[in-house]
C-alpha cells in the first residue's frame, strides 16, 4: 500500500473535498489518499504573483510531509514551486502540469490546452517549454471563468471549453486536448463525450504518474 499526499497549493478548504471524491474510486485500491491546502496564501492560482505568494506555504507542506508519505502532487496545472519542492524532497513530487504534458507526448504530435483565461496562453507555452513539448503544442488559450467559478455554472464552463477546443483541433491540428486547471475536473469526462477525442485531466494524470512511479 503507498499513500499520497495532495496538496492543493490554495487557502479555499473546498476544494480538498472535490479532490477526494473525484479521486477516490480513480486510484489503485491498494493505495491510500489524502488531501490538504495551504491554509494561507490566494483562494486561487491565476497569475505568476499568485504561484510567488502560495510558494512559502506549499514548500512548508512537502518540508512537512515529505518523511510520511510516499509521493505527493502539487495539485495546480501551474505546478507551483515544483523544483524547489523536489529539491527539499526525497520523494515524487509531481506537478499535473507536467504529468500531463508528458502524457500528451505518448499520445499525439499536437496538443493543445485550454486554461481558465486568455492571458494564460503565455503560461502555456512556457509549462511546455520548461516540458520540452513547446514543439507540439499548437493552442494555448483561456475561457475567461475564474477558478472559483468554474462550477458556479458548469454548463457555461463546459461549452466555452469545447468552444476553444473544436477551434484547436479543426484549425490547429490538435489530437490531444489538455484542460489547464485542476478546478475543471467534475466536467472533464462531459467534454471528452462531446468532443470524442482523448482530453487529458490534469489531476487524474498526476494520480496515475504518482502511482505509476510508485510501482518503478
Amino acid at each position: 500500500m503507498k499513500e499520497i499526499l495532495i496538496i492543493n497549493p490554495v487557502s479555499t478548504e473546498y476544494f480538498n473535498k472535490l479532490t477526494i471524491d473525484y479521486l477516490q474510486d480513480k486510484k489503485l485500491k491498494e493505495n491510500r489518499i489524502f488531501a490538504v491546502n495551504t491554509k494561507d496564501g490566494p483562494d486561487s492560482i491565476e497569475t505568476f504573483e499568485d504561484e510567488i505568494k502560495a510558494g512559502p506555504f506549499i514548500l512548508k507542506l512537502v518540508e512537512d510531509n515529505k518523511d510520511k508519505f510516499d509521493a505527493i502532487i502539487i495539485n495546480c496545472f501551474a505546478d507551483p514551486v515544483i523544483n524547489a519542492a523536489r529539491e527539499i524532497s526525497h520523494i515524487p513530487i509531481i506537478g499535473p502540469g507536467q504529468a500531463s504534458m508528458a502524457a500528451a507526448m505518448c499520445l499525439a504530435k499536437k496538443f493543445a490546452i485550454i486554461s481558465i483565461y486568455k492571458k494564460s496562453g503565455p503560461w502555456g507555452e512556457l509549462q511546455a517549454k520548461q516540458a520540452g513539448t513547446s514543439s507540439m503544442l499548437v493552442y494555448s488559450t483561456g475561457i475567461e471563468v475564474p477558478v472559483l467559478e468554474l462550477e458556479k455554472d458548469p454548463d457555461r464552463t463546459k461549452t466555452e471549453i469545447i468552444r476553444e477546443a473544436s477551434f484547436a483541433i479543426e484549425k490547429k491540428g490538435a489530437e490531444v486536448i489538455i484542460l489547464g486547471c485542476t478546478g475543471m475536473a467534475p466536467i472533464a469526462q462531459a467534454i471528452k463525450e462531446e468532443l470524442g477525442i482523448t482530453v487529458i485531466e490534469p489531476m487524474l494524470t498526476a494520480l496515475k504518474t504518482a502511482e505509476m512511479l510508485l510501482q518503478i
